[in-house]
């Protein structure tokens, strides 16, 4: 029988890609690497018992455990884990505002510099005829909170956050307007920023 060592068993732990990157060639080659592990330890385990090492096969037979926990939860975090994101989220105005939330194009998340939230930039999509008077109406509401929730691919939300709104800096209600444009028009409001919470 080829004798396997610890030391190769010890090489094999360094080729275990970082858990950072997640992409499908490494999930194959990571469970290869555990199963080669596996393989490489019942070799041991047998061997140490047929040289009447009971000691050592039960050592071995632990070690073997553990090691087959580790994959386990390994292959967990990479089915469990997924990355978000960016057109995956939801914002919420309060209710009194009658700001729908498909009615928001994009937001600026928080950026926090010297512990302070630096200012939200919200877009909104002009999709029906009362939204700039809706926005006019914003423009004088002050210390309000928006809700902004990241959703995984099933639409659960996986973070919450919580952007407390000092008052409404400037609006920008479409820019200029041009014949050979046929896009969407669009309403920048830009909003000082008290400050800013991961809810959860």
């Amino acid at each position: 029988m080829k004798r396997v060592t610890n030391e190769k068993i010890a090489e094999l732990h360094t080729e275990i890609v970082s858990e950072e990157i997640i992409t499908e060639e490494i999930k194959e080659k990571d469970i290869k690497i555990l199963d080669a592990q596996n393989q490489m330890m019942e070799e041991l385990i047998i061997e140490a018992a047929e040289h009447g090492d009971n000691n050592g096969a039960v050592n071995l037979l632990k070690d073997a455990t553990k090691t087959e926990e580790q994959g386990i939860l390994k292959r967990m975090s990479i089915q469990v884990f997924e990355p978000l994101i960016n057109n995956m989220f939801i914002v919420s105005f309060p209710k009194e505002f009658e700001i729908d939330g498909w009615v928001v194009k994009s937001i600026g998340m928080p950026i926090i510099t010297r512990n302070r939230c630096t200012d939200t930039i919200v877009v909104f999509r002009k999709l029906e005829p009362l939204i700039s008077k809706t926005i006019i109406n914003l423009v004088t509401k002050k210390n309000f909170d928006i809700d902004v929730k990241l959703l995984d691919k099933t639409g659960k939300s996986v973070e919450n956050w919580g952007i407390r709104i000092k008052k409404t800096i400037s609006v920008d209600f479409g820019g200029k307007l041009d014949y050979s444009d046929d896009g969407i028009s669009e309403i920048k409001v830009t909003f000082k920023t008290k400050d800013c919470i991961l809810k959860d």
